[in-house]
């Protein structure tokens, strides 16, 4: 046998080797790339629906932050599922400016102040302190809902896994305090609430908190009226339970919040609102102007209220009263 020729065959063998092993590298590449890189028309059924279904447990959280922080009402969540797609500009799709807190906040704030002079007439002077008032606690909540919107920035969860779940547990319990944060820019622990006894006068804050009381008053009137109508087809009343009850429930007016974000009303929540006051009476002064049979539809309407208070409180119906 030639030695050279052996040799020569040895050389081809291992260029074509070389050759081949470049080729399965370059193959094998292409599989390990996943499928997220081959068109979806391409993928078999099967793979395709495999591929929609992890797409349709993945979430942005970031990209749902704000929607569900400024637009969904009480206690109420909105999802959109997938993967996130880069945005228009070149983000990455889920991060929104300080400016989105910044604008929802001065609205509540000039509603504020527009209602606040429209009673009281301020002067040029009041005017600006209250302003300055209202500037100070909108800086504060932007502050703190721009500090929890970072927290989501970029980061993604898969429904599918329990650790994906725990994380969208957490971004609901942030959201809800951000909600929270909101309904209650300007309650009594507000600097614009705490200035404004001093910023007017005796007569102007006269007349702001008679105007208030009476906003107050006449929307519980509301909310108890149409609950009496439930109350009377359930348990048929007589003019003088409904009466008693009706005054009962009045008697016990609680700290409606009167201003605050432009969310859709919660009826349910309104109307289970009159049954936890309605477990705040005494039972005995209830029990003894109905029936044995009225009490007991009476009392799981009231036990119902009672247990779904967190329910209540989480739709920002009341005010935080200051202690």
């Amino acid at each position: 046998m030639n030695i050279g020729t052996t040799q020569h065959g040895l050389s081809w063998a291992r260029s074509w080797g070389h050759l081949w092993a470049a080729v399965a590298v370059v193959l094998i590449g292409a599989v390990v790339r996943g499928e997220d890189d081959r068109a979806v028309d391409d993928l078999p059924p099967a793979a395709r629906q495999i591929q929609e279904q992890q797409r349709a447990n993945r979430v942005a959280l970031g990209a749902q932050f704000d929607q569900n922080v400024f637009q969904q009402a009480g206690g109420g969540f909105s999802v959109n599922t997938g993967r996130r797609r880069p945005s228009p500009t070149g983000g990455d799709g889920d991060q929104v400016p300080e400016a989105a807190t910044l604008t929802v906040a001065r609205k509540l704030g000039n509603d504020r102040l527009a209602q606040i002079d429209s009673v009281c007439n301020l002067t040029d002077a009041q005017r600006r302190k209250l302003r300055l008032a209202m500037e100070s606690d909108v800086r504060r909540l932007s502050e703190d809902i721009e500090a929890e919107r970072r927290k989501y920035q970029g980061v993604e969860v898969n429904f599918s896994d329990q650790a994906g779940q725990r994380k969208w547990q957490q971004f609901q319990q942030d959201v809800q305090r951000c909600r929270e944060r909101l309904q209650g820019l300007f309650d009594a622990d507000s600097l614009v609430m705490k200035v404004l006894p001093t910023t007017l006068d005796s007569e102007q804050y006269a007349r702001f908190t008679a105007e208030n009381t009476a906003r107050r008053s006449g929307r519980w009137r509301g909310l108890v009226a149409v609950a009496m109508l439930k109350f009377d087809d359930l348990l048929g009343l007589d003019q003088r339970q409904y009466d008693e009850i009706e005054k009962m429930l009045l008697e016990r007016e609680p700290a409606l919040r009167i201003d605050g974000p432009a969310t859709p009303q919660d009826f349910h929540g309104q109307q289970l609102l009159v049954s936890l006051v309605l477990s705040e009476i005494d039972p005995q002064r209830l029990q003894g102007i109905v029936s044995g049979p009225q009490w007991q539809a009476l009392a799981q309407i009231a036990n119902q209220g009672k247990a779904m208070q967190s329910y209540i409180e989480a739709q920002g119906l009341l005010e935080k009263v200051r202690k």
